[in-house]
């Protein structure tokens, strides 16, 4: 197996700072040369001294800001434009190097910049920066595009919107519309905005005593059928979720990626209950709770990171008991507490308005070396990055 032959070697560079020589680990001595300081690094002065630099702002500290996070690994466009992509890079160097993770630039994520560069204190240019200038008001910007989710094939041409598709198949068994959606999906009739994924980072220490970063990458929303003018949240079974990972080279969340990925959202949404009934896994009640959910989404763009509106089909090693059942987590109140706390109760084909199917890249970054999402869910040291459940043997849905 990859894992066997590949993982040990990479659990040691990650997590015991060793290389392998001869059969013995042999300890990393050398230390890397800091990053020279870009130009302009001194226009980030006044965030070193408490002012803030966030999510709107324009001009030359925030040209300064881009330089430095390309400096720091976490490359981004240098317009002088803190957007979208400004903000994830922001949040990402946060994570990595144990700060809190807001986005925001001030002393606190100067201090993570000034370790990069080498320096003890902050810049030595005399007189105080511009503050860059404010942007508009708090609705969030277009998102940068991410990179495009492994193996979502081109939508077909031809394929229905969602509002036609739930149409036509209103009449159809729950066994007959759910081989539909499996075809759709997997074809790739899905919306623009699911076709790229969105980096979330966080950090743990871990039972080496050390601090480790991990970086997944997410679809910014529930599988949805449709394009992006017309589109419906699909709630599909876990073996028809299992599918389309399957075709895409992806992997379903776990509970405490689930919860990570709420914490990170761009966009949080109430969740939004409907009336319980026979008819909680119908058309009528997939394309209203669409309807519900986007009214609360309105103003908002898509493909943002998007969390609270559904609950979410995980990976549980709760599976090797319970086989042949679908497990469900979530639906995050604005508050952070979840409605649905983790349950099995449900067969394996079950779905209903409530259930949302939100897939990962099948590979992640550990401490910025790429592993397999699987090896970390199965690593001795490193699962609980991805699992508060223990081990997970597998990254699949029995």
């Amino acid at each position: 197996m990859l894992r066997s032959l590949v993982w040990p070697s990479l659990v040691c560079s990650l997590a015991l700072g060793c290389v392998v020589a001869s059969g013995a680990a042999t300890p990393v001595t050398a230390a890397p040369t800091p990053p020279a300081t870009p130009p302009g690094y001194d226009l980030l002065d006044p965030a070193r001294r408490g002012a803030s630099i966030r999510r709107g702002a324009q001009g030359p500290a925030v040209s300064a800001l881009q330089r430095a996070l390309g400096r720091a690994g976490f490359p981004v466009d240098v317009d002088g434009v803190f957007g979208g992509q400004t903000w994830t890079a922001v949040r990402a160097l946060q994570a990595r190097h144990g700060c809190f993770v807001d986005g925001v630039v001030g002393p606190e994520t100067m201090r993570a910049f000034d370790r990069v560069f080498g320096l003890s204190g902050g810049s030595t240019a005399p007189g105080p920066a511009p503050a860059p200038t404010p942007g508009p008001g708090p609705t969030p910007a277009p998102p940068a595009p991410g990179p495009v989710a492994a193996g979502v094939p081109p939508r077909p041409a031809g394929a229905p919107a969602g509002s036609a598709f739930f149409q036509a198949t209103a009449g159809l068994s729950r066994p007959a519309r759910e081989d539909a959606l499996r075809r759709e999906l997997v074809a790739g009739n899905v919306p623009d905005f699911l076709r790229r994924t969105v980096a979330v980072s966080w950090s743990a220490v871990l039972a080496d005593g050390r601090a480790h970063t991990i970086t997944v990458r997410a679809l910014p929303d529930y599988l949805a059928l449709g394009h992006d003018g017309d589109f419906v949240r699909t709630p599909v079974g876990g073996p028809t979720a299992q599918a389309v990972a399957d075709a895409w080279g992806m992997v379903l969340p776990t509970r405490r990626v689930v919860d990570r990925l709420w914490q990170q959202a761009a966009v949080r949404l109430a969740p939004s209950p409907m009336a319980p009934s026979a008819q909680m896994m119908s058309n009528a009640y997939f394309v209203e709770h669409q309807r519900r959910v986007e009214a609360q989404r309105a103003g908002r763009p898509l493909g943002l990171l998007t969390a609270g509106h559904k609950k979410d089909v995980v990976l549980t090693p709760r599976h090797a008991t319970q086989p042949g059942r679908v497990a469900i987590y979530g639906w995050h109140q604005l508050d952070g507490r979840p409605i649905q706390p983790l349950s099995l109760v449900h067969e394996a084909t079950y779905a209903d308005y409530s259930h949302g199917v939100r897939l990962l890249d099948a590979w992640c970054e550990v401490d910025g070396r790429a592993a397999r999402v699987a090896d970390v869910l199965a690593d001795p040291l490193l699962h609980p990055l991805l699992s508060d459940e223990g081990r997970l043997a597998s990254a699949r849905l029995p």
